[in-house]
């Protein structure tokens, strides 16, 4: 029965925040599409909000897509800011290299 079962409710809460991952992820991505064709128009405050955004999603794939995309494309514009969301990244969700 799964009304008794104590893991279906915690099961039925992480399938709602992969959604929400999801669906933020499709809003944040023209965002950052933006931010990459345009990398010269961005500031670094701009970025820093910009990858705020992206860091609470950066736990999924598309998530971490969007992450090294932001990395990418402004690691030689501002490299300690985006040095210092890699950190930031690692301290959230982990460090993959380490698995």
């Amino acid at each position: 029965n799964q009304q008794n079962d104590p893991y279906s409710e915690i099961l039925a809460l992480a399938q709602a925040l992969t959604g929400l991952h999801e669906q933020s992820c499709l809003m944040l991505k023209p965002i950052v599409d933006d931010c990459c064709k345009h990398p010269e128009s961005v500031d670094e405050k701009e970025l820093e909000h910009v990858f705020d955004w992206v860091l609470d999603v950066s736990c999924c794939s598309k998530g971490k897509r969007l992450f090294n995309r932001l990395c990418k494309s402004f690691g030689q514009i501002y490299p300690d800011c985006v040095k210092s969301y890699i950190g930031f990244d690692r301290e959230m969700w982990g460090d993959e290299d380490k698995g």
